[in-house]
């Protein structure tokens, strides 16, 4: 169990240059300034070197949560249930997290100054 659940930890750990980027630029510029080229700084700056591999850690995480939270479920003794509590909100927040980011050309344009 400790070893799913460092690896589960390093997994969120690497992603978090990308869910600070992603946000920030999704949930405090929009608002602020209107629409936003999202990865536009990232993209042409020495920031892409930490975020776009963070990117894939992020990618790699959901599909291993995804995966893992069915699995100690049916696993109930061998699991403490908190651990199992904070993977399902994990995956509830990136879902929203996930389907704000996809639909943002629809979303954004309420900010548009």
């Amino acid at each position: 169990m400790r070893l799913v659940t460092k690896n589960w930890l390093c997994f969120v750990v690497g992603s978090v240059p990308f869910l600070l980027d992603s946000a920030y630029e999704a949930y405090v510029l929009t608002p602020m300034h209107g629409p936003q080229m999202l990865g536009f700084v990232v993209a042409h700056t020495w920031l892409g070197l930490i975020v776009w591999p963070s990117a894939l850690i992020y990618a790699i995480s959901l599909v291993y949560s995804a995966a893992l939270l069915p699995v100690l479920m049916l696993r109930s003794k061998a699991t403490p249930d908190r651990f199992k509590l904070v993977l399902a909100i994990y995956l509830a927040i990136s879902a929203v997290h996930c389907s704000l980011l996809s639909t943002y050309n629809h979303w954004s344009p309420m900010f548009d100054h």
